[in-house]
């Protein structure tokens, strides 16, 4: 029986290489459940809103050149659904603490695509160095509470996950 999700992993790094040279940060998001998420204590001037994503970005570029990516842990959201909302963050208001969040495996990331190797189905490994005694590749390890994460609405497709 022929299961899509096996090809995930070759879709996410056929995208993540047809963009080298086309773009300087590429998102992966898994599923349309799952939504990026910046915190408002990322942006302290403005706070969050539009272009808040670019602004946390814009921080990262001038150490880009050593940057693979950034790593993004979800909190899980789900419940009972808030009825006559009409958009799923909007149906689904109960969340996890999140106080775990920050020490769990990263769920997806946002690479530079010009130092990513590879994408896992989570996961994603940094280019290997070019030379011997050159510095590795640095990893942001984006805290889901005050910086950027993946807000998960895991009751928003098919079966609850979730209880009410």
């Amino acid at each position: 029986q022929f299961r899509p999700i096996l090809l995930e992993v070759e879709a996410e790094n056929f995208c993540l290489w047809r963009y080298r040279g086309r773009a300087d940060w590429v998102v992966v998001l898994h599923s349309p459940d799952e939504f990026l998420h910046v915190a408002s204590e990322a942006d302290v001037v403005r706070g969050p809103g539009p272009g808040s994503l670019s602004r946390f970005l814009d921080a990262l570029e001038p150490q880009r050149h050593g940057l693979s990516h950034v790593e993004l842990r979800q909190v899980l959201y789900g419940g009972p659904e808030v009825a006559g909302a009409t958009s799923v963050p909007g149906r689904f208001m109960h969340r996890e603490d999140g106080s775990e969040a920050p020490t769990t495996v990263p769920h997806t990331f946002i690479a530079n695509v010009l130092n990513i190797a590879q994408a896992g189905v989570h996961p994603a490994r940094a280019r290997p160095v070019a030379s011997a005694g050159a510095d590795p590749l640095v990893v942001v390890h984006a805290d889901p509470l005050t910086d950027l994460r993946v807000n998960h609405y895991i009751n928003a497709l098919g079966s609850k996950r979730c209880g009410d």
